[in-house]
């Protein structure tokens, strides 16, 4: 069966609006999480209402609930945005350097500083609210399950899978240690200064997990 020229026209037509509403509700989508963080950033998960997302990204609470269903959804979503993220970032690291040194530079990189920010808001809210450290707990496991297919196509052909395993939880353990320690030094301080220390915390301890802990370092 062949089109005409006008079935062709329609055709695109009804393409193009229908490309123009996915992306005005992806823009939207974007906003409601941006609107969430940026509250949560400020006061913590009590901020975070749906009334006061809704008002912050310029919509209604009607269309809040039309694009998620909960707070929690909310929450949800911004987290499995930031750990796609990390896997960018993780992804763009060059094939060719070993990945404990990628992973450091990253770690310490100023230029991820707006990365950085997202991961020290959830880790603040993680160590202080129970709806943001389920919500946590369960993504960095579904997470974990990507970053061993991705250490393990990292490191040498043959490398003994355990290996690859624990390395890759220990990268997990090291920036949940950084961000445990950091919110007991600065009290979860989110500003520019704050996150700095955060990225500091988080390069010191990727480097005790990188050397071992035979030694204990002292000060």
């Amino acid at each position: 069966m062949s089109m005409s020229p006008s079935d062709c026209t329609v055709h695109g037509a009804v393409t193009a609006v229908s490309g123009l509403r996915e992306r005005k509700k992806a823009r939207t989508t974007q906003q409601l999480v941006d609107a969430a963080y940026a509250l949560l950033a400020e006061g913590g998960f009590e901020a975070m209402t749906a009334e006061a997302i809704a008002d912050r990204a310029g919509v209604s609470r009607r269309t809040f609930f039309n694009y998620f269903p909960s707070l929690e959804a909310v929450l949800v979503r911004g987290v499995t945005d930031l750990l796609d993220e990390v896997c960018g970032a993780l992804e763009d690291l060059p094939a060719d350097e070993p990945l404990l040194e990628g992973l450091m530079q990253l770690a310490s990189s100023p230029a991820q500083e707006a990365l950085l920010h997202r991961v020290a808001v959830l880790g603040a809210l993680g160590t202080a609210a129970p709806h943001t450290k389920t919500v946590l707990h369960t993504a960095m496991l579904d997470w974990l399950e990507w970053l061993i297919d991705f250490v393990r196509s990292r490191v040498p052909a043959g490398s003994d899978d355990l290996y690859v395993v624990s390395l890759a939880t220990a990268i997990v353990s090291a920036a949940q240690a950084a961000i445990i320690r950091w919110a007991e030094q600065t009290g979860a301080d989110l500003s520019p200064s704050g996150v700095a220390a955060f990225r500091a915390t988080l390069a010191t301890s990727m480097n005790y997990f990188r050397r071992g802990f035979d030694a204990a370092p002292i000060g």
